[in-house]
């Protein structure tokens, strides 16, 4: 926008985003305006009625609902079906059409296969966990659990010892989609971070 501005000496608030998800028939780019509704996009272009709109991506993106506007540092557009369906067995089925990436399921057995993601937690909010799955995804060198643990406390010596700085909360977001405990990674970081600059 500001090198349109001064280059070509006019204003365009026109963006470019991606039509992106399973609740979505036509995938694909689409042109808006920054900060009009996303009413009009959505039209007839919505494969179910119960769907989660997300201006961004599903790991970091936020809800807005049908009348909502794309963020303004986001360029996607993203439509989920809702979950919240509980299942005939719970843990306890076969599960080869659900992904699992602690092998509760036996899907895992076939690693090729395509899954349909939803909004579903599978699960309510446990205790944290020590485990490794964590850091099989996290993309640093740091210890992710007693970081969160660090952040919880609010013990500010210790989150800095652990690499507080080092990170943002969007680093977290494959081990919130991932954690058997179901804990928000992301919000307890962010809450974490904003601790340090107070």
């Amino acid at each position: 926008m500001i090198g349109k501005l001064f280059g070509e000496k006019r204003l365009d608030f026109s963006k470019r985003v991606a039509l992106t998800g399973e609740g979505i028939k036509k995938q694909g780019y689409l042109s808006i305006l920054q900060g009009a509704s996303i009413e009009n996009v959505l039209v007839d272009n919505l494969a179910t009625d119960h769907g989660r709109i997300i201006s961004g991506n599903i790991l970091n993106g936020k809800k807005i609902d049908k009348t909502g506007y794309v963020g303004f540092y986001h360029h996607q557009l993203t439509v989920i079906p809702e979950g919240g369906e509980r299942r005939f067995m719970g843990w306890m089925e076969p599960g080869f059409k659900h992904w699992s990436f602690s092998h509760t399921y036996l899907s895992w057995l076939f690693p090729r296969k395509m899954y349909q993601f939803d909004t579903s937690l599978n699960g309510g909010v446990r205790p944290v966990m020590f485990n490794t799955y964590y850091d099989k995804v996290f993309p640093f060198d740091i210890m992710p659990v007693q970081l969160l643990k660090a952040c919880i406390a609010e013990e500010v010596e210790l989150m800095e010892n652990l690499g507080i700085y080092e990170v943002t909360e969007e680093d977290f977001a494959l081990c919130e989609v991932i954690c058997p405990s179901k804990i928000e990674w992301q919000e307890i970081i962010l809450k974490g971070l904003t601790l340090l600059k107070g």
